[in-house]
């Protein structure tokens, strides 16, 4: 290979999705979480720090579309605090549909896993789907970009009065 040569390669074809995954268009959709992994730590790719922790949030699209029943995951750090600047705060909020209080703790399997909030999709510079941002459903309408909520069975999830706070 000489440096003074230069070879023009085929650029990396568009993401194609996996059985399931989600392959919608960006947007707002309503969503219900599903599972969330245990924390995982990998070495890190940005800022300072050597590896970080994360869960592996697993979502299914639940608004009755074409593209109900897929799922998209969202890596949320677990070593930052759950401060309101926090992507973690954000999805818990958005799950509970209030402002969670300071001090209080959360089962994952009964207080947030098959409860529905809106996501806001967006494809990364290599075309995959990613959740930028999580909102809770209000109790009457919904947001003008998000569709209608799907109806969904009754699904044991901890009623509002059931939450710890």
């Amino acid at each position: 290979m000489s440096y003074d040569t230069i070879t023009v390669t085929q650029a990396k074809p568009q993401r194609e999705a996996n059985e399931g995954e989600y392959t919608g268009p960006d947007g707002t959709r309503s969503a219900m979480l599903i599972r969330v992994s245990d924390p995982v730590t990998e070495p890190s790719t940005m800022g300072k720090k050597s590896t970080w922790t994360h869960r592996t949030w697993f979502f299914a699209i639940d608004d009755q579309s074409e593209f109900d029943g897929q799922v998209l995951d969202s890596r949320i750090s677990v070593t930052s605090s759950n401060s309101d600047k926090s992507k973690q705060y954000e999805a818990i909020n958005a799950l509970a549909g209030k402002t969670v209080p300071v001090g209080v703790e959360l089962s994952i399997s009964r207080h947030l896993v098959n409860r529905s909030c809106y996501i806001r999709i967006e494809s990364n510079d290599n075309g995959f789907p990613v959740i930028r941002s999580f909102m809770a459903k209000p109790e009457t309408g919904s947001p003008v970009q998000a569709p209608a909520p799907a109806a969904r069975a009754e699904s044991p999830v901890a009623a509002p009065a059931d939450m710890p706070f």
